[in-house]
């Protein structure tokens, strides 16, 4: 993904997230640089995760195993900031908003729950 696009997605989910401000007491000031690498490391991990999907069949296995690998760290950050900014405190209500948004939140707090 271009730069500009990737600076792009990652405004579009901070802002989505900070619009949660009223039902998240983490979602605040203080924390918005974590705020910030949390939606970094997401659109990053998202990234990755298309390219593997693409290159299946196509790059080499090594080209791959690489790319896994580099799923599973940016993957595992997100994760460490979503428990860490305690975003499974949001509410229930959040899933009737249809945002495109929220599904990466739901795919967190599911990955997180392992």
């Amino acid at each position: 993904m271009a730069k500009a696009s990737r600076t792009r997605e990652i405004n579009n989910l901070y802002q989505f997230i900070y619009s949660l401000k009223n039902k998240c007491d983490s979602i605040n000031d203080v924390n918005k640089d974590l705020i910030l690498q949390y939606c970094r490391f997401t659109i990053m991990s998202n990234e990755v995760s298309k390219e593997i999907q693409d290159g299946l069949g196509v790059k080499k296995p090594e080209e791959l195993a690489t790319l896994i690998g580099l799923y599973k760290e940016f993957n595992k950050i997100a994760i460490a900031l979503y428990k860490t900014l305690k975003f499974d405190s949001i509410k229930e209500e959040l899933k009737a908003d249809k945002n495109p948004y929220f599904e990466l939140l739901e795919d967190a707090r599911k990955n997180g729950s392992d």
